[in-house]
C-alpha cells in the first residue's frame, strides 16, 4: 500500500516527526518519500509505503 498523505505547508519538520511518531506504530517498516523536495521546494505532501502491516491503510485513512 502506498498513500499519499497531505502535510501542512508550514512547519514542515515539526509535520514531519509527527507523522513518522504516528505511523512508526502502525507499521514499523514504514518508508516516507517527499516528492518535489529536490528542487527545494514541498508540494505538502509524502508518500507512505508500507510493508508490514497490511491493516496500515485502514489505520492511516482514518488518520489523515
Amino acid at each position: 500500500f502506498v498513500g499519499r498523505i497531505n502535510m501542512w505547508k508550514s512547519a514542515r519538520t515539526v509535520k514531519r516527526v509527527q507523522l513518522e511518531n504516528l505511523l512508526t506504530p502502525i507499521d514499523p517498516c514504514f518508508t516516507l518519500s517527499y516528492p518535489h523536495e529536490r528542487d527545494g521546494r514541498s508540494r505538502g505532501f509524502a508518500y507512505a509505503k508500507f510493508k508490514c502491516n497490511d491493516k496500515a491503510d485502514e489505520a492511516v485513512r482514518r488518520l489523515i
